[in-house]
């Protein structure tokens, strides 16, 4: 009974889902690459702390930062600071990283967008929240 008059009471307040915790890339070439948010003296930031092997081909590598300042626009709404590797593919090498601005949207409590806000900057990636056990929310229509 309380139980649900608190998330009646949270939709009305407009209590906006935490993007603290682990997220799982799906969807694309890096799915399985896996994220934590969490709050540092710098502010928000995201670590990788797993990286599938095709990830680590392109040269990152578990504890770096891949969001950087995370800062909350409105609602359930974020501008981050995405980070990117450069690949010198001439060379077949990374030659370097870079970080564009992008956007963090949340689809739903358990699933989250980025987009770069310049589109020749970075790739859209889709995220799923991981649970305390380490499965991944099943995917809802």
């Amino acid at each position: 009974m309380f139980a649900s008059i608190r998330r009646i009471a949270d939709f009305l307040l407009g209590a906006e889902p935490s993007l603290l915790g682990a997220w799982q890339r799906v969807g694309d070439n890096f799915s399985g690459c896996r994220i934590v948010v969490e709050q540092t003296e710098d502010g928000l930031q995201g670590r990788l702390v797993y990286v599938p092997d095709r990830m680590q081909n392109a040269g990152w590598s578990v504890g770096e930062v891949k969001w950087g300042r995370i800062v909350r626009t409105f609602g359930a709404a974020y501008l981050l600071q995405d980070k990117q590797k450069l690949f010198d593919t001439r060379r077949q090498a990374v030659a370097g990283s870079a970080s564009c601005e992008a956007r963090l949207r949340f689809v739903n409590n358990n699933e989250i967008t980025v987009v770069p806000r310049a589109l020749d900057q970075g790739s859209f990636s889709r995220w799923r929240r991981v649970n305390a056990s380490g499965q991944s929310h099943p995917h809802h229509h």
